[in-house]
C-alpha cells in the first residue's frame, strides 16, 4: 500500500490505532487542544456546541481550523505521534 491508499480504517484493522482512542490537534497559534474520539468506521467524534458529531479526518481538521491543513500531519494519536508518522 502507498500512503495515498491508507485510511484510518486500514490503520485500525492493522492495529496501529485503537477504536475509542483519543485523537487531538493543537489549535492555531497554540490557543488550546481539541480532542476527538476515533470511531470504528474511521470517523472522529467531538463535541460542537454541546452535541457530538462524527467527521472524516479532513472534515474534522477543516471544522477545527476553518481551513484545510493536512490532517495526517496535524492530528495526533493518543501517544502524541502524528497520523502521518503512524501510517
Amino acid at each position: 500500500m502507498t500512503y495515498s491508499n491508507v485510511s484510518l480504517v486500514d490503520l485500525i484493522r492493522a492495529g496501529e490505532l485503537r477504536v475509542n482512542s483519543h485523537l487531538s490537534c493543537t489549535l492555531p497559534r497554540n490557543t488550546g487542544v481539541c480532542t476527538g474520539i476515533l470511531n470504528s468506521d474511521g470517523t472522529i467524534t467531538f463535541g460542537i456546541g454541546g452535541r457530538s458529531a462524527p467527521f472524516s479526518l479532513n472534515e474534522f481538521v477543516r471544522t477545527i481550523f476553518g481551513y484545510g491543513p493536512n490532517g495526517w500531519k496535524t492530528v495526533r494519536d493518543e501517544h502524541g505521534m502524528t497520523l502521518y508518522q503512524v501510517r
